[in-house]
C-alpha cells in the first residue's frame, strides 16, 4: 500500500522548506496516473496542516500525469514539474504544478494552478513525448523546466504567473 493512496507511489524528487518541513515530489497511480506531492514534519511524520492529511493528488485532466521535479520559490509556493499525456495531439507535453504553502492549487498561476506545454510533432510526424525532469526558479521569479523532447534537450521559460 502507497502513501499517497492504495495503489503504487513512485517519489521522484525531494526538498526541504526553511522551516525543515520535507516535500517529495513524484506520482500516484490511484485514480489513473497524477502527481503526488506529500509534505513530512522534521519529525518524519505526515503534516496535517498540509491539504489536511499531508499529501495532494492532481489530476492535468489527463489520463497519464508524472511529476518528476519539486522545488520551492522565495515567497513558499511549491512548483512541481513533469509530463502530461494530451489526448487531442496523442502525445506527452511538458506540465508544471503550483501550490500554495497549503497544498491548496494555486489559482493565480495561469487561471488554476496549472500549465502544459509541447513542442510540437516529431520528425516522422508521430506524436511527440516531451517531458520535464528538472525545475528551477531564476532570481527574478521566472521559473525553468528542462527535459527532453524526442531525444533532444528542452528548456521552457514560463513568467511567474504561468
Amino acid at each position: 500500500m502507497g502513501v499517497v493512496g492504495s495503489n503504487w507511489d513512485n517519489g521522484q524528487s525531494i526538498t526541504v522548506q526553511a522551516d525543515g518541513k520535507i516535500l517529495l515530489g513524484g506520482y500516484n497511480s490511484g485514480n489513473g496516473w497524477d502527481f503526488a506531492l506529500v509534505r513530512y514534519n522534521t519529525d518524519g511524520s505526515l503534516d496535517t496542516s498540509f491539504d489536511t492529511d499531508g499529501k495532494v493528488t492532481t489530476d492535468l485532466d489527463s489520463s497519464e500525469d508524472f511529476g518528476h521535479s519539486v522545488t520551492m520559490q522565495a515567497d513558499g509556493k511549491i512548483l512541481v514539474s513533469g509530463s502530461s499525456y494530451n489526448s487531442s495531439d496523442y502525445d506527452y507535453d511538458f506540465a508544471l504544478v503550483r501550490y500554495n504553502a497549503d497544498g491548496s492549487l494555486d489559482i493565480s498561476f495561469d487561471s488554476d494552478g496549472k500549465v502544459t506545454t509541447g513542442f510540437g510533432i516529431s520528425a516522422d510526424y508521430s506524436a511527440s513525448f516531451d517531458e520535464a525532469n528538472s525545475i528551477t526558479v531564476q532570481t527574478d521569479g521566472k521559473i525553468l523546466l528542462g527535459g527532453e523532447s524526442e531525444s533532444s534537450f528542452a528548456l521552457v521559460r514560463y513568467n511567474s504567473d504561468g
